[in-house]
């Protein structure tokens, strides 16, 4: 007998499953049953790189994302907190126009991220372009990288064990806004589905620009993909995160791997 024939195969510390050899039909089919997923809920089906939109399930109707950067509210008076609400409840009610049937959708999703890539690519858009390609910026960016890869660790820098029992550790929070419209079966808008999602898109921006948020710009399709992905796509336990050595991105409508730093 081979050496290390009959022993149980091990992965990442754990053992196999052993299977008795015995599977019927029903058996089968619980296997590869999966189970409710937030994509069951979601109506978005591809995104269309040209008008800079998702395309619904419906192949006709159409939507757009968000990224959303919230102003400062700590340390601000309670009028200052009351204008801010008050501008965002007018924009959100004066943006879109009623309608009786297939009402205009907002939604929004939150999350914490702890990839920092985007924001290390923020970092080298503040770089001048003299001293871009330094000796001194390079090495910069290099203890910076390391740094915030450091502190983002899922078990965190260390445990607070006084006030929240979580791990301190660095993180980002993230607020985007999906806004979509179904189109009916009886469709009489003046505009096409991406004519009025673009319309819509321009009065809400304007209108929460501002005073009430100090950023509220449409996505692209990296940063669609990517928000997509990590909110809806489940994380083992035992892989580290963000992925096993590579992940997958979607650019100009082709995946892509990249290794994972």
């Amino acid at each position: 007998m081979p050496a290390g024939e009959g022993e149980p195969l091990v992965v990442a510390g754990r053992e196999a499953l052993r299977r008795p050899g015995k599977l019927d039909t029903g058996a089968e089919q619980k296997v590869y049953q999966a189970g409710p997923s937030v994509l069951d809920y979601l109506p978005w089906a591809e995104y269309l790189d040209h008008e800079q939109c998702l395309l619904l399930d419906d192949g006709v109707s159409v939507g757009a994302v968000y990224a959303i950067s919230p102003v400062a509210t700590e340390g601000r008076t309670l009028d200052r907190l009351m204008q801010i609400r008050d501008t965002v409840e007018d924009a959100l009610q004066d943006s879109f126009d009623e309608h009786d049937e297939n009402p205009w959708v907002v939604q929004f999703f939150c999350q914490d991220e702890d990839n920092v890539d985007a924001y290390l690519a923020g970092l080298e858009t503040y770089i001048k372009p003299h001293a871009r390609d330094t000796a001194f910026t390079r090495d910069w960016l290099a203890v910076t990288a390391r740094h915030l890869r450091g502190i983002a660790r899922p078990e965190g820098l260390f445990t607070d064990t006084l006030i929240t029992g979580q791990p301190w550790r660095g993180q980002q929070r993230r607020t985007r806004m999906v806004i979509y419209r179904y189109v009916g079966d009886h469709n009489r808008d003046p505009m096409p589905p991406v004519a009025m999602l673009n319309q819509v898109g321009e009065r809400v921006t304007s209108a929460l620009g501002g005073p009430a948020l100090s950023a509220c710009a449409r996505t692209e399709r990296r940063s669609t993909t990517g928000c997509c992905a990590c909110s809806t796509l489940p994380r083992s336990g035992w892989i580290k995160p963000p992925c096993t050595g590579r992940r997958a991105t979607l650019t100009a409508g082709r995946p892509r791997r990249e290794r994972c730093q």
